[in-house]
């Protein structure tokens, strides 16, 4: 919706679209404990991971299977917009930004505008385009030390933001979860359209050869979950 909702249309609907999401917990232990047991000092610590939620809440969807696979959780969460709290677990909210979130100028300094968006989108009538926001994740990923550090790179967010992480990631490996109206908050030239075409070419078809015959299947380096 045009608030920011999930982008179904009944209660009904949205509530299964929140479950279908949180148990996705399988599917999250079994790619980052591949990450893990990759780690020869020790094969069950948490690998280093970094996070972009946008809104900030969705957090929520992603943190709790992380939190239950690994209690002593290495996590860095940055954001887009502005820090939200959510009805459904004010307490997971502060909980996170007492000992996850990081924020980040690059990305805090952004122009917002909040007549669609509760929690703002970026203000793209201010002289920016899709190339700056790409330029400031780059930056974050360089500049913050925790980022530097992660083995995996996550995004709860709409479609275009998490592909915008994709390009900025250096091909470290990435995990998103695209429940969001796909091109809430995008800038006027990089859509839904255009996300989807990177998504072709940098996602799709080496999703297609990791899954392939037996003979060489191998774990892909990204995975995507979307609506």
């Amino acid at each position: 919706t045009e608030r920011g909702q999930l982008s179904v249309e009944s209660e009904v609907a949205r509530r299964q679209t929140m479950w279908h999401a949180l148990q996705l917990n399988s599917l999250v232990r079994l790619y980052l404990d591949n990450v893990a047991r990759a780690e020869p000092s020790d094969p069950y610590a948490s690998p280093s991971l970094v996070m972009l939620a946008y809104p900030s809440y969705l957090s929520l969807l992603l943190i709790p299977a992380l939190m239950n696979v690994w209690h002593e959780l290495r996590l860095v969460l940055f954001r887009l917009g502005s820090w939200m709290h959510h009805e459904k677990c004010k307490e997971c909210t502060d909980y996170y930004k007492k000992h996850f979130l990081v924020d980040d100028p690059g990305l805090q300094d952004l122009p917002l505008t909040y007549d669609r968006q509760p929690a703002g989108n970026v203000d793209w009538s201010s002289d920016l385009a899709h190339a700056d926001l790409l330029q400031r994740l780059q930056q974050l990923l360089a500049r913050q030390p925790e980022a530097r550090r992660a083995e995996v790179l996550l995004c709860v967010a709409p479609l275009w933001l998490c592909t915008t992480l994709l390009l900025a990631s250096d091909r470290r490996p990435v995990l998103s979860l695209c429940l969001m109206r796909h091109d809430l908050g995008a800038p006027p030239d990089f859509g839904e359209q255009a996300a989807r075409q990177v998504l072709a070419q940098q996602v799709v078809k080496h999703l297609a050869e990791a899954v392939g015959s037996s003979s060489s299947r191998k774990m892909p380096r990204e995975l995507w979950v979307s609506e």
